[in-house]
């Protein structure tokens, strides 16, 4: 199954904020704006939200224990700064990125890109997280990239390096296939983290 609906038409983040905020409340539908177009995506069932708070429970005490910055789960949406409105299932963002700002508003989306995403990958989101939204988040600055991939048991790392795009630019290095052992991660080295406590 692919997302739902992707509009033909082009939009401009203040569009789509003013369409977005005329939908009903109870609409369950998540709305991002990728590449100028609406992409709508149903909700994805199960064992999608248990995977992502699974690892929220692990990453949200070490993250607060070392003051490092804020975990959010898939309600916080962010506005890039190439105009794309992004809800990853669940994102992390140092003090550091904070400080930079632009400071968060109340009731908007967060105006900076995070350090962390992760998306959990369901049969609507599988091939627009493996391909648009992975280059949206990699040209946005993004230093990680979680993709866990619930029927292989695995998850894929994308970390940020130096002359990794294809103009020589910082870009994601090829995916590191983490399935056992701990977390290949720059941001939480030494986290209390495996996938067996992800997916077990």
């Amino acid at each position: 199954m692919e997302t739902a609906f992707v509009s033909e038409e082009r939009f401009t983040r203040d569009q789509f904020h003013a369409w977005a905020e005329s939908l009903p409340p109870d609409d369950r539908n998540r709305y991002e704006l990728l590449d100028g177009r609406i992409a709508v995506t149903p909700p994805p069932g199960w064992p999608h939200s248990r995977l992502a708070m699974r690892i929220a429970s692990r990453l949200l005490p070490h993250v607060e224990a070392n003051r490092l910055g804020e975990v959010l789960e898939s309600s916080a949406g962010y506005d890039l700064p190439s105009g794309d409105c992004a809800q990853p299932d669940l994102s992390f963002f140092s003090d550091a990125t904070l400080q930079r700002g632009p400071r968060p508003v109340e009731g908007k989306s967060l105006a900076f890109a995070p350090d962390l995403v992760v998306e959990v990958l369901s049969p609507s989101t599988r091939r627009r997280d493996l391909t648009e939204k992975r280059a949206i988040y990699e040209r946005n600055g993004v230093a990680e990239y979680w993709v866990v991939d619930p029927p292989a048991r695995r998850v894929v790392i994308f970390v940020r390096e130096d002359g990794t795009s294809g103009d020589g630019l910082p870009g994601f290095a090829p995916g590191i296939a983490w399935e056992s052992g701990p977390a290949p991660s720059r941001l939480f080295p030494g986290i209390a983290l495996t996938p067996e406590q992800i997916f077990d």
